[in-house]
Parts: structure tokens; C-alpha cells; sequence
């Protein structure tokens, strides 16, 4: 890709698998009953080329398609019950001018609260969440380091609103490998919503990653 999928975005189309630790955070200690103390997260997804024009692997503008889910699965259940699952689809114009890479995208993410998840949480309501989004990011690559931003503007499908939208972060990829098969790496991904009060929601991620001699493939434990 022209434009290097974002590191510690959560929602950046991936495939993977992850575990985390959960917690409730409504202060109705009847609504927090049955959540689960712990999580997993399956992701599955991607970005798919349809057109590109390219000077040279630095240089080109390309046009995609972009999916994914996002599920996340209740350990602490017999059944490990589904609690909601997030399908992004949409499209992207992804562009690159040596150091400086940018892309703007369209796309719809569905949001569905699991069935099991309902059993759990009665007093549960509006099942099911949706937005349409319209995002802008700049990139400004380095040897080692890579910072980004933007802004996009969100519209809401089941209740009326829309909310502007600013994205930011920074990465580091360290050039050496360690003992010849990884090289360390580490993000930081920012958010902040108009409908939120401009609070920040934050992800921060590090670890390593192995790639091919051709860096076309990467895998990553983080």
C-alpha cells in the first residue's frame, strides 16, 4: 500500500487475534452483571488494490476497497459468547510523494450486540449501532519514526447527529533486527469526537514484528 496501514489503530483492517482484559464502566452496579473480566478479539480484514498509477514504488496514487470485522468473545462464558461484532466496508484513495503519504477514506462500520451477550444484559438496549465517515489522514515518513493526522466528520444512523472527527499518532520501526528475525516496534493512536466533548480515546501498542525480505507480509506480536 501506498500509504502503510495504521499500527495501533484498533479498527485498521488486519487480520488477528488478541486477548485483553475488561472491565465495566457504568456505574449501575446492576448493569455490569455478567460482563466478562475477560475478552477475546478476532479481526478480520483488509485493504484491496482495484486501480493504481505508480511512477515508482515512492511515487503513485492508488484506489481501494476496504473491510473488515472486529468481534470480541466472552471468556469467562462456557460458550465463549459473542458479545458484538463491528463489519467496516468501504473505499479508499490512498496517495505517496516519497516521505509524504496521505488517504481518504469512505466507509460505513454496523456495529451488532451478540445474542448471548443479551442474555447476560437484559436491560440492554439499542442492539444495533451504525455510522457513515468521511476521513482525511497526512503521513510524514521517516528512516524510523512516523507521525500522522487528520480529520473526518461522522454521520450517526440510528439516533440524528453527526461529529466531527481529529486522528492522530505516531510510530516507531526500528531498522535493525533483533538476533536476525524481528524488529521492534511501538504506536501511539489518538481520537477525539465533537459528540464526545472532544475527549481522547487512546490506543498504544508495542512489540515486534517479522517480515519477508520483500517487507510484503508482515506479522506482528504486540
Amino acid at each position: 500500500d501506498l500509504f502503510r496501514p495504521l499500527l495501533a489503530d484498533p479498527k485498521e483492517p488486519r487480520n488477528g487475534l488478541d486477548y485483553r482484559g475488561a472491565r465495566a464502566i457504568d456505574s449501575d452496579a446492576e448493569s455490569s452483571v455478567g460482563y466478562p473480566g475477560q475478552m477475546a478479539g478476532v479481526t478480520v480484514g483488509g485493504n484491496l488494490g482495484v486501480w493504481a498509477r505508480k511512477t515508482s514504488a515512492c511515487h503513485g496514487l492508488q484506489v481501494s476497497l476496504i473491510g473488515g470485522v472486529f468481534a470480541q468473545f466472552n471468556l469467562d462464558a462456557p460458550s465463549r459468547d459473542l458479545m458484538n461484532a463491528d463489519y467496516v466496508i468501504g473505499g479508499q484513495i490512498a496517495m505517496r510523494t516519497n516521505r509524504i503519504s496521505g488517504r481518504i477514506r469512505a466507509f460505513h462500520q454496523s456495529s451488532h450486540l451478540g445474542e448471548d451477550f443479551f442474555h447476560q444484559q437484559p436491560s440492554a438496549s439499542d442492539p444495533n449501532f451504525g455510522f457513515q465517515a468521511l476521513e482525511g489522514l497526512v503521513s510524514l515518513d521517516g528512516e524510523r519514526w512516523r507521525a500522522y493526522g487528520g480529520a473526518g466528520y461522522l454521520w450517526f444512523m440510528n439516533y440524528e447527529g453527526t461529529s466531527a472527527l481529529v486522528h492522530a499518532g505516531a510510530e516507531f520501526r526500528a531498522r535493525d533486527l533483533l538476533f536476525a528475525m524481528v524488529r521492534p516496534v511501538a504506536g501511539i493512536d489518538v481520537t477525539s469526537l465533537q459528540s464526545r466533548e472532544w475527549g481522547l480515546t487512546t490506543s498504544a501498542t508495542g512489540g515486534v514484528e517479522w517480515t519477508s525480505p520483500a517487507e510484503t507480509r508482515r506479522m506482528r506480536l504486540v
